[in-house]
């Protein structure tokens, strides 16, 4: 059942791409932060190079001091992939690790990407497609759809959305951020994403902007 729900979202989402013509492909920089994920990072590039589709990247892995496989695994995919890694010596906040990765970054737009996201066939084509070819996108994100969960409490979720957006709403005198989405299946054509308010981190494109 668990393999039958993945083909599924899988072919749906290979049958929904709108597959962009790019004029030029500048250069976008994946940066991605890693403490002890070594099986966060075997999932991630399993067929990552086969998936992205669009050609002109590079990949940033912050290390934040690292103890288990995770180097060892990074230089072995680095001889086929076009990858950096930064070793820290301490745990870095996000934040700071992040800025670590633009410093070093030479693209023309900038990635974050979360360590644990599997990645669907023409994802990084699809997102280029989008902001590439409208100046008035401030970032673009990317739908995410819960892995298969085992445990009771969270069995309800699994392959269901996680995220398509954010929106806010009222609670009291309140606003409050929320998840569109969350929780439904995940192509529910009920769910609205072409413009939201923002989106989250774990898979975020933004044009690269130096002060």
């Amino acid at each position: 059942m668990k393999q039958k729900n993945k083909n599924k979202i899988i072919k749906e989402n290979y049958v929904s791409l709108s597959c962009p013509v790019f004029e030029s492909m500048p250069l976008v920089s994946i940066i991605i932060l890693n403490r002890n994920g070594v099986d966060n990072l075997k999932r991630l590039f399993d067929n990552f190079k086969e998936n992205i589709v669009y050609s002109n990247y590079e990949v940033i892995v912050v290390d934040n001091d690292s103890n288990d496989a995770s180097i060892q695994f990074l230089k072995e995919i680095s001889k086929e992939l076009p990858l950096k890694i930064i070793r820290n010596t301490e745990n870095k906040n996000f934040s700071e690790a992040n800025n670590q990765g633009f410093r070093e970054s030479n693209g023309e737009y900038i990635l974050l990407l979360n360590n644990d996201i599997e990645t669907t066939y023409g994802w990084l084509n699809e997102m280029m497609g989008i902001i590439i070819n409208d100046n008035n996108i401030g970032s673009v994100g990317a739908k995410l759809v819960y892995p298969m969960y085992y445990d009771s409490s969270n069995k309800k979720k699994s392959f269901k959305v996680q995220h398509a957006g954010i929106a806010f709403r009222t609670d009291g005198d309140n606003f409050r951020a929320y998840n569109i989405g969350n929780g439904m299946d995940p192509f529910d054509k009920s769910i609205k994403t072409d413009t939201v308010a923002g989106v989250t981190a774990a898979a975020i494109l933004i044009k690269k902007i130096c002060l």
